[in-house]
């Protein structure tokens, strides 16, 4: 049996060259808050101890997180929401201000990224990380005693949040299994699975906890993909008591292990969360720093963007990191021309796609479909409709970004490029040597939105090779429906579905023959074959590989036109010290290691 520690070599180097750098005592000046302390560590194995507070100087720089400066305790954060729901607690009712994981901060995951990590080798800013590149969270460490089972050691000494009816017990192996069984309907009293969460953890057919500490894993079949849906996975962790006990809609029971607790929630406008006292974790940079640093972290509904960006340029907030879809390019180039001081990165986003139905003529004939997609001017449609932010590359399922996982445009054969390249010349001899000669009549199904003007640009475009398209506009909801009922005729919509930056066993899965999300209807076993390969790889290189070669697959097929990924811009305050773009997988441990710099903010 070989063990995996994910902490791994290159975070014994890493913590091993920071405490060498600040093995020197300095005197810092006096603020509001207090410098970190030096405590022992008890985080894991790996971490070494040390006795001196850590500290940076001109003389000490020597690691990367060196730029933020020295970390700082206490202050208050508030971050922008769009979502103004209340609802459920139960992290497995869905997402928004008051339900789901991705947003609740008492939550914590099995796994997270690693915070000593250099960002020029992982910068942590898609829905997707190698397990090389993650370290354990509530989970130590894990060993794989075949390809069908995984074994997980679960972190001594970390204890549910002091909120009855659990009231600040040790989380256990036991909570692991129960929350499992919860979500995927197996186990003693649980018969169906959670319509949320099941389907990210499709390969796992068991989860027993075979004592206190110890989870064991059973997949339905052999490989690696069932350990990344576990462990990655967004899975909210819920004690058998307040899943029986407790009222999910009271938010004063909402309860996790992670670094702060909900202490006052108001529906539809904020929810405040306060440090958790007896949180396990500490800082990978700084080892002898307990996590987290600020004392407060509000969250507050503000439904229209504009006004959000009102209130971080007044300060009322502090981050506005969770805009995925909403804070456009265009805004963020304005306000770095208006407030330079205000801190910005740009991520990674998914593509837009029109999904073709490939069972119903003329999409039935790859020559259409080519054509179709070379009728495309994605380099005028990244000047203007994109305003130049992005490079007009034509993407596959998979994002480029996530590296390695995709070919980027510029690697594709040269026939391939070409048949991804502007040439309506080409497009009508296509067109016509699949009979078709002077175009036809389609359609499209599409939301309501920002979206409307690009497939305003897509219907000239399609004009010109004598294509007539109709562009039949609805509510998302409404849209949703009737595409899941396969009521498109022709084809459908949508902003991101290409390109994916998430899970890349999620992107190559909808083109699955019988996929539910596969809205091309393509029937191809062969590109099945390639993502079984996926889904059975042995090793991380195996499924990378062969995700690979399905996405190039999907691209040769021209099941759908597709666009090009496009960026999403986030922007925090200057004071908000020791954050770099990270994004995606991580629920509320991205928050962790945030510090005030209160001069700063004075």
């Amino acid at each position: 049996m070989v063990k995996k520690l994910l902490v791994g070599l290159l975070l014994v180097l890493v913590i091993a060259s920071t405490l060498l750098a600040s093995c020197t005592s300095n005197t810092t000046s006096s603020t509001s808050t207090s410098t970190p302390q030096g405590t022992t560590s008890a985080q894991s194995s790996t971490t070494t101890q040390t006795s001196t507070p850590a500290t940076t100087s001109a003389a000490t720089q020597a690691n990367w997180w060196d730029k933020f400066g020295v970390p700082q305790y206490g202050g208050e954060v508030t971050a922008w929401s769009n979502q103004t729901v209340g609802g459920s607690w139960d992290p497995n009712a869905g997402r928004g201000l008051g339900a789901g994981a991705g947003t609740n901060l008492q939550l914590e995951i099995l796994y997270t990224f690693d915070r000593a990590l250099d960002r020029s080798i992982w910068a942590y800013n898609t829905g997707f990380t190698p397990l090389e590149y993650m370290e354990g969270a509530l989970a130590e460490s894990w060993e794989q005693a075949d390809l069908s089972t995984v074994v997980l050691h679960i972190r001594k000494g970390v204890y549910w949040q002091n909120i009855p009816p659990v009231n600040g017990r040790e989380f256990t192996a036991q909570d692991v299994q129960y929350s499992f069984d919860r979500t995927l309907g197996t186990g003693s009293g649980f018969t169906e699975p959670n319509p949320f969460r099941a389907g990210s953890y499709g390969a796992v057919a068991s989860i027993t906890a075979t004592d206190q500490y110890t989870v064991q894993i059973k997949l339905k079949q052999p490989g690696v993909v069932g350990l990344y849906q576990v462990l990655t996975g967004n899975l909210g962790f819920v004690p058998p008591e307040w899943d029986q006990q407790a009222d999910p809609s009271d938010w004063k029971s909402a309860v996790g292990t992670g670094a702060w607790m909900l202490t006052d929630f108001q529906v539809g406008t904020s929810a405040t969360y306060s440090k958790n006292p007896n949180y396990w974790g500490y800082d990978a940079r700084y080892p002898q720093n307990k996590l987290p640093y600020i004392d407060t972290f509000k969250q507050v509904a503000i439904p229209d963007v504009t006004t959000a960006i009102a209130a971080l340029r007044t300060a009322k907030i502090d981050l506005m990191i969770e805009t995925f879809g909403l804070l456009t390019m265009q805004q963020q180039q304005t306000l770095a021309k208006t407030n330079p001081d205000i801190q910005q990165a740009v991520i990674p986003g998914p593509a837009a796609v029109l999904s073709l139905r490939c069972d119903t003529k003329p999409f039935t004939d790859i020559k259409v479909r080519k054509a179709l997609q070379m009728a495309i001017n994605l380099p005028a449609i990244a000047k203007s409709f994109y305003v130049g932010t992005v490079n007009g590359d034509p993407v596959g399922l998979i994002s480029p970004a996530i590296t390695g996982w995709a070919t980027p445009y510029a690697q594709w054969p040269v026939e391939l490029q070409q048949e991804y390249t502007y040439n309506p010349t080409k497009a009508k001899q296509l067109l016509a040597d699949a009979g078709y000669p002077d175009g036809f009549e389609t359609n499209v199904f599409a939301p309501t939105g920002s979206y409307i003007p690009l497939l305003e640009i897509v219907k000239s475009e399609f004009a010109d090779i004598g294509v007539n398209m109709t562009i039949n506009v609805m509510d998302k909801p409404t849209l949703n429906a009737l595409v899941s009922a396969g009521k498109e005729d022709q084809m459908s919509f949508d902003s991101g579905q290409m390109g994916s930056t998430g899970p890349v066993m999620d992107a190559i899965n909808r083109r699955l023959t019988n996929s539910g999300e596969n809205h091309t209807y393509n029937n191809d076993p062969a590109y099945d074959a390639l993502v079984n390969k996926v889904n059975t790889a042995a090793t991380t290189a195996d499924m990378q590989k062969s995700a690979v070669a399905a996405d190039m697959y999907s691209l040769q097929q021209h099941w759908s036109v597709n666009f090009c990924n496009t960026h999403q811009p986030l922007v925090w305050q200057s004071w908000v010290k020791g954050y770099s773009g990270e994004y995606g997988m991580f629920s509320s441990a991205k928050f962790y290691g945030l510090w005030i710099d209160q001069s700063l903010k004075k």
